[in-house]
């Protein structure tokens, strides 16, 4: 059987693409890692990359293997960890899945209180969509990751908290109702859309209230959208988090009926959580619960 140190080799050229990056985040020699994973083929029996100019890919069987060798990587993780358990120091790496308005408005919070209890835990911060945590979650990179209830998971999700959409418009703008907006009015609004792939808060609102986007105009990050609007290009939908303890150009309505989108947390398998994984998604849950508006 190969051994750990192997498998690292094969994850580290995974997440990074080539030989000679892979080497350089391990400290070791390009050709050593190609000797390793030349090893590692020979003992599994068949390829694991496609072997480019500038790049590796893997396999279909490379594929098939990669969510059993990250959880082989984890193992031994939790085995280690648990043996500095039992000598009574806590130590270890967590690698967690976030995307924008979580990373911008909870991690630095949830980081600072984790450290101060356990220092020697480090947190390795993923940021991307939805789609990348849960794939990141679901082939064994990650440990655990923030998602909201509109991402095809495939898995249990431990909710943690309920976001309220709200409709984001400029200044000058007022609603009929004052207060408010109604879903009738939104309908005849020109919306302001994230990029592909980033907007599925967005598209499930507007999905569930047969609205047609008025507005070809997609915008790749959530500062650049709100400086759209600010000028009056349209409107756009988008949650109250991002907006928390800010001071913006635009105006937020609640919408008519209320909508949420509900952020949660979802973990690799309950027997590959190392010890220092199953404290954090502790101290989420707890900083999540005593959040405030």
């Amino acid at each position: 059987m190969a051994e750990i140190y192997s498998y690292k080799v094969f994850a580290s050229v995974v997440e990074n693409g080539n030989f000679t990056k892979a080497a350089a985040v391990m400290g070791i020699t390009p050709s050593a890692v190609s000797h390793t994973i030349s090893k590692l083929e020979k003992e599994i029996g068949f390829p694991l990359f496609i072997r480019k100019q500038s790049s590796m890919q893997l396999t279909e069987n490379g594929k098939n293997l990669m969510p059993d060798i990250y959880n082989m990587i984890k193992l031994q993780d939790r085995i280690q960890q648990e043996k500095q358990e039992i000598l009574g120091v806590s130590k270890g790496t967590v690698r967690i899945g976030s995307f924008n308005s979580v990373t911008m408005k909870w991690i630095p919070g949830i980081v600072e209180s984790f450290k101060s209890k356990y220092p020697g835990i480090d947190i390795v911060i993923s940021q991307g969509k939805y789609s990348d945590v849960v794939e990141g979650v679901r082939m064994g990179r990650l440990d655990m990751g923030f998602v909201t209830s509109t991402s095809d998971m495939g898995r249990e999700i431990t909710p943690l908290y309920d976001d309220q959409l709200m409709c984001v418009t400029s200044k000058d703008f007022v609603p009929e109702n004052k207060k408010y907006v109604t879903v009738k009015e939104i309908s005849n609004m020109q919306i302001i859309m994230q990029a592909e792939g980033l907007a599925s808060d967005t598209e499930t609102f507007l999905d569930k209230h047969k609205i047609k986007i008025n507005s070809r105009i997609r915008v790749a990050d959530d500062s650049s959208l709100v400086a759209m609007v600010a000028s009056g290009f349209g409107v756009s939908i988008m949650p109250m988090l991002l907006f928390e303890g800010e001071e913006n150009d635009v105006n937020l309505y609640p919408i008519k009926p209320a909508e949420y989108r509900t952020i949660g947390l979802i973990t690799v398998r309950e027997q590959f959580m190392s010890p220092a994984a199953v404290r954090l998604k502790e101290e989420i849950i707890e900083f999540t619960k005593n959040f405030k508006r």
